[in-house]
């Protein structure tokens, strides 16, 4: 059934632009942007001309990236450029006793800490650990570099241990700033473990809703059954087109497709709806099985049932296909029941999941049986009982009936196309 097991695992990439990240990264600036403002009133240790150059780009840099953001214009490449202008800005900030006018002794505040950490959290809302990375080597590299630059500024009445008592504590807040940065990275790895997960998850559910019914899809993801090839009882179905072959030499690629694609869908759909599984889609056919995962008393009867189902389906298909101008395809159908093979094949870098065993076989060639008996629908005998039970009229016998490709007869009922 063709269902993927394993695959090989892809880079996750995340949108920076997605709606919810793009509100929480305006309101993370709008607070950092308050908390510069409020230093004007709380701290007076700050060279104001220096401190307001520090808020107005930083100011400037938000609004440009809120705009961009709200406009679904701002490329993944443009939110580590204004992390990294973040990174500068708040080195400036904690350096601007440096930067003034009159360059003073070393004062380290609060606020200016607090921001550094905030526009670090930013950082890694952004999800890419590149950035945050870059964020924090800048900001350290920056800081440190004016620490020791500052040296020498602070006041030659100091001893060689009060210097060193005071580039001791720069280089503790460091060190926090650095198991910070790491604790954010882990964290972000593990999000990023937990979404892969979460991704592969949602496409071994969506890929096995393709191929299950809903409530059968639902059970696997719920109980994590394995598939380890065992051998059980199952009813096989195999259903083909008639004269697409014909029909494909002249079709559009789209004409193909859209064929296909509906054909496919009122099988699925039937299938799904007795209780049946999709083994797999070839071309212009389509292999189900009843009776695995999950074997049910009546599986037998539901896959009859089924064939009944798809036969009308696909005839009502088809004549709706012939009042809207396009070609009305035909379709036959072949049963058979018996022992299969079922669980995951491996192939190199790929595993399906997948029936196999004779019954296969025997279904696909009591389906081009309906060629030449001009049938709808043909079943082996193992569905004999079942037939009577169904109360379709019209069923005829053959008791001997050679299938192609094999030599021993076999007996099968059959319902001719009129039926």
């Amino acid at each position: 059934m063709n269902v993927e097991i394993s695959s090989v695992s892809r880079p996750i990439e995340v949108d920076v632009a997605e709606p919810q990240t793009d509100l929480r990264s305006g309101i993370l600036r709008v607070v950092v942007a308050l908390v510069l403002i409020s230093t004007f009133w709380v701290v007076e240790s700050q060279d104001h001309a220096v401190h307001s150059k520090v808020v107005a780009t930083y100011c400037v840099v938000s609004i440009v990236s809120l705009i961009l953001a709200r406009l679904r214009r701002n490329p993944l490449w443009l939110s580590p450029v204004f992390i990294m202008i973040d990174a500068v800005l708040v080195v400036t900030l904690f350096h601007e006793h440096l930067l003034g006018h009159t360059p003073r002794e070393h004062d380290l505040n609060a606020t200016n800490i607090a921001v550094a950490f905030l526009l670090l959290l930013h950082a890694a809302m952004s999800l890419n650990p590149k950035a945050v990375l870059h964020f924090a080597v800048v900001f350290l590299a920056g800081w440190l570099s004016f620490t020791v630059i500052s040296l020498p500024l602070r006041g030659d009445n100091l001893s060689v241990a009060a210097h060193f008592v005071r580039f001791r504590l720069d280089g503790m807040l460091a060190f926090v700033f650095v198991v910070s940065t790491i604790m954010l990275l882990m964290l972000m790895r593990d999000h990023e473990n937990s979404l892969g997960r979460a991704i592969a998850a949602e496409r071994q559910r969506a890929n096995m809703q393709r191929f299950f019914a809903p409530e059968v899809a639902a059970e696997i993801a719920k109980s994590g059954l394995s598939f380890g090839l065992t051998e059980r009882a199952a009813s096989v179905m195999f259903v083909d087109l008639r004269s697409f072959t014909r029909f494909a030499e002249s079709a559009t690629a789209s004409d193909l497709a859209s064929v296909l694609g509906e054909f496919r869908a009122v099988v699925s759909e039937r299938v799904f709806a007795h209780g049946g599984t999709i083994d797999k889609f070839i071309g212009d056919a389509v292999l189900a099985v009843f009776g695995v995962p999950n074997e049910t008393p009546n599986d037998k009867g539901n896959a009859l049932a089924c064939a009944l189902d798809v036969a009308l389906n696909l005839s009502a298909w088809a004549e709706r296909s012939l009042r809207a101008g396009r070609p009305a395809l035909a379709a036959g159908i072949g049963l058979h029941e018996g022992r299969v093979l079922f669980g995951v094949i491996e192939s190199g870098r790929h595993a399906e999941l997948t029936v196999l065993g004779d019954v296969v076989n025997v279904a696909q060639r009591l389906e081009q049986a309906t060629k030449s008996l001009d049938a709808s629908i043909v079943v082996s005998d193992a569905f004999a009982t079942e037939i009577t039970t169904v109360g379709t009229p019209g069923w005829q016998r053959h008791s001997r009936l050679r299938l192609p490709g094999r030599l021993k007869t076999l007996g099968a009922y059959y319902l001719p196309r009129s039926q």
